[in-house]
């Protein structure tokens, strides 16, 4: 049976066992505040206090754990590993920036595995997990005929050892499944994800709108004899660590990681890899020791679209193999300059002191890709007009040039920063209009412009000294009316690359919040 067969048939069964138990469904309710083990924990009023209790006593079938705010630990009763169940999702009522699962900080806080013959599914949501051994630890048990999954969203894992620990062990079974999705690690000790799969099984790791920040090592991964791993990245960040990827495999194992739109700074070590890699529109710098370090990579594997820069050793890979695709990067060093669309500049990096890793404006790496589409590490569109040339195409690197950029919202009473970009040496004028863009853009010389001409109001004009962004603060009246409000900005910017001397920037509307 060939492996995509054999994918099919686990996906069924899983799908099956889920969709079996979906007639069951109900949602079940725990408090660490005013909740009570005496109570059925069958409504907010009527909530379990901790959830070792909840959890045994939630029947079979699929289920809602909500988690009210506050901190679940041994101090109300909690003691820990706490055994997670097949079917049994925990949600965090509110955000995990007020409900906290805190461990002792010498065991594992959440368990769980597959179950001889039986798929089991977890999904944890919206509150955060601090000081454990492992904060969530899953594995597929050697022999098990059962398929594994194991989804998370918007939480956090702070101060554990390793944030999750993915195992995988048994034989033929299809598909293992890890997702993740906007989820910070945070000081951990040893690693934000570690997944490891051993002999003959193929997990596939989807990551996405992540942190990893502060750990031994951000996102371990490592394939054992005839697995292939797929680990997919996508517009992740991974700073201060002491190694950011490190990707391994034994004998014929392979790690197929891809990762895209993405930064990685500020680590000792980049990406360590002995896997196939592919790399994408990412941007890997200020690493102390090596950006991208691979060993005798295999075929496949590629570096496309991305900013290497001043790193210790920006890209080591072994010359000449021809395993490697290097195509249309500034790499700092040199390396591959001058060959398959590569250059060597300095990406003029706005602050990168502090943190600050967009490109600046004239870097050579802006507009440099042919194509106009995706999205950056922040989700705001690709293929924007960023050199005032009026023509649309990618940046390098994982961060796009928005040549004017503020937040979607702002509260009355508030500062609206706002930043906007040209030519060093010229001058920028931003408008205001106080309602929605236009529907349909008026075409002027200078471009596109998206604020009503009849409600234009001037705000500031500004001389760029430098290649970093123009900054203007915007005080906002403290007045309820103006809740709801939308505020419209777009500035008209000189420069030497537009035909017209000056081209109107990127528009864009704030709504005005209490």
């Amino acid at each position: 049976m060939d492996l995509r067969m054999r994918k099919t048939i686990a996906t069924c069964v899983l799908l099956a066992s889920i969709l079996s138990t979906q007639a069951l469904a109900a949602d079940w309710y725990v408090d660490p505040i005013n909740g009570s083990d005496g109570n059925g924990g069958t409504s907010p009023t009527d909530a379990w206090r901790t959830l070792r209790h909840s959890l045994v006593q939630i029947p079979l079938g699929a289920h809602t754990l909500r988690l009210s705010p506050g901190t679940y630990d041994q101090t109300i009763g909690e003691s820990f590993p706490l055994a997670l169940r097949d079917g049994i999702d925990l949600v965090g009522e509110s955000s995990r920036d007020d409900t906290f699962v805190v461990g002792n900080g010498q065991t594992d806080i959440f368990m769980g595995s597959s179950e001889i013959d039986t798929p089991a599914s977890y999904v944890l949501r919206n509150f955060t997990v601090r000081a454990a051994t492992c904060g969530v630890s899953v594995r597929a048990p050697e022999w098990d005929a059962g398929a594994l999954s194991l989804e998370l969203a918007d939480m956090r894992f702070e101060a554990c050892g390793d944030g999750v620990y993915f195992g995988i062990f048994n034989l033929f079974q299809f598909p293992n499944l890890l997702t993740v999705d906007r989820v910070d690690f945070i000081d951990c000790t040893n690693s934000g994800i570690r997944a490891i799969s051993e002999d003959f099984n193929d997990p596939v790791i989807t990551v996405r709108d992540s942190t990893f920040r502060g750990l031994a090592c951000g996102a371990y991964c490592e394939a054992g004899i005839e697995c292939y791993m797929d680990a997919d990245f996508f517009r992740c960040t991974f700073v201060e660590n002491t190694t950011a990827i490190e990707l391994a495999h034994q004998s014929s194992g392979q790690v197929l990681f891809e990762i895209n739109d993405s930064l990685i700074a500020d680590n000792v070590n980049g990406i360590l890899g002995e896997s196939r890699c592919r790399i994408r529109r990412s941007t890997i710098a200020h690493n102390s020791n090596v950006g991208l370090h691979f060993n005798d990579p295999p075929s496949g594997s590629s570096l496309n679209g991305s900013v290497i820069f001043g790193n210790g050793d920006d890209v080591d890979i072994p010359m000449g193999s021809g395993s490697f695709g290097v195509t249309d990067n500034n790499i700092g060093d040199g390396d591959y300059a001058g060959s398959f669309g590569n250059i060597s500049v300095d990406p003029l990096f706005v602050n990168p002191d502090r943190g600050d890793y967009r490109l600046g404006f004239g870097a050579d790496c802006v507009d440099a890709l042919n194509t106009t589409a995706g999205v950056d590490l922040t989700g705001s569109p690709r293929g924007v007009d960023g050199d005032l040339d009026f023509d649309d195409a990618n940046d390098m690197g994982a961060l796009e040039l928005r040549t004017l950029d503020m937040p979607d919202t702002v509260g009355i009473g508030k500062k609206l920063n706002i930043e906007f970009y040209t030519e060093p040496g010229n001058f920028s004028v931003l408008w205001l209009a106080r309602g929605q863009q236009l529907a349909v853009p008026d075409a002027t010389p200078f471009g596109d412009r998206w604020l009503p001409l009849p409600l234009l109001e001037l705000v500031a004009t500004r001389k760029a000294l430098t290649s970093a962004p123009i900054l203007v603060t915007v005080h906002v009246p403290d007045d309820p009316a103006l809740v709801g409000q939308p505020l419209s900005f777009q500035a008209l910017s000189r420069s030497s690359t537009s035909p017209a001397g000056g081209t109107w920037t990127l528009a864009k509307t704030v709504i005005l919040t209490e």
